[in-house]
């Protein structure tokens, strides 16, 4: 009677683990569903979120193995204890096969988990990849293509946002323009080719004079500037003879040894938020009518807007 009654707890309870088992793998599938649909298609989500999200999910789906190998162990300890292999009734349930095929499917469980990990760490992949594009992408719409410069856009951009901290913080901020002095001239004795030349010279003695706050555009074909946060008018203006003089020392690239007078020389002006204006628009028209004024007096020189 009393080894009746322990064959029938026994059967309960292996009954009841079992349909544990079952439900804890339908939770596990759904939720390697959910890895799965987060690294194919949300792709666009934060990153942090996007790999906690995945991270928690798979500790979760890593505990739910974990049960669902306990439970399966407790199973077989069961049947071997009370030789529940031996009786007829529990054989016509299958509960010898149902076990054996929750190990199997424990097993490819697991495997898919790895799969999973690997599809992860190519999912990861792939997001740095696209990312690298889109950064890329980014970059050449705002940059001059022949100097690497910022361009006229992104100038703009950043001088409108570069003018309301000023404004806000009530701290300077200046602009310097440069341009080329009698380029038609060079390009009638050296040929078209050596106009890319002298643009990447600049460009060079540009970046190498600025620091690294500072942003260097290209703004027409041959006008540049620099947008100096934090500086004031005077600082600007020594900055702007320094590169002055820095360019009027170089000799066109190529051309040193074709004529005796090789020298790069530019025109360059100045001007400043809050003195000159607070407004884009004013402040550009400014700096180039300051530029004007220093190309009037024969160039290679540079004039603070009065």
């Amino acid at each position: 009677m009393n080894k009746n009654k322990d064959m029938s707890v026994t059967k309960t309870h292996a009954r009841h683990n079992i349909l544990i088992n079952i439900a804890l793998i339908i939770t596990m599938l759904i939720l390697i569903g959910a890895c799965v649909f987060l690294g194919t298609y949300a792709l666009s989500w934060d990153k942090v979120v996007l790999y906690v999200s995945m991270g928690i999910l798979l500790v979760v789906i890593a505990f739910l193995m974990f049960l669902i190998k306990k439970i399966n162990t407790n199973v077989v300890k069961m049947m071997a204890k009370a030789k529940i292999a031996a009786d007829p009734e529990l054989e016509e349930i299958g509960i010898d096969e149902l076990s054996a095929s929750l190990n199997k499917v424990t097993k490819r469980l697991m495997g898919d988990m790895s799969d999973l990990y690997q599809t992860e760490a190519k999912i990861s992949g792939l997001n740095h990849e696209i990312n690298r594009l889109l950064e890329k992408a980014k970059a050449l719409t705002i940059t001059d293509k022949l100097t690497g410069l910022y361009n006229f856009k992104y100038y703009e951009e950043y001088l409108a946002e570069e003018l309301k901290r000023a404004a806000m913080y009530e701290r300077p901020c200046s602009i310097i323009g440069f341009d080329i002095d009698n380029l038609d001239i060079y390009l009638k004795k050296f040929g078209g080719n050596i106009k890319n030349k002298i643009l990447k010279k600049i460009a060079g003695i540009l970046r190498e004079n600025a620091r690294d706050i500072d942003k260097i555009a290209r703004l027409k074909d041959t006008a540049f500037c620099i947008i100096l946060p934090e500086i004031n008018k005077k600082e600007a203006y020594a900055l702007a003879e320094k590169i002055r003089k820095a360019v009027a020392s170089e000799s066109i690239p190529d051309a040193k040894n074709i004529v005796e007078n090789s020298k790069i020389t530019v025109s360059g002006g100045v001007v400043a938020n809050p003195i000159d204006g607070d407004a884009i628009e004013e402040l550009n028209n400014k700096l180039y009518r300051a530029i004007a004024m220093a190309v009037k007096e024969h160039g290679n020189k540079v004039i603070m807007f009065p």
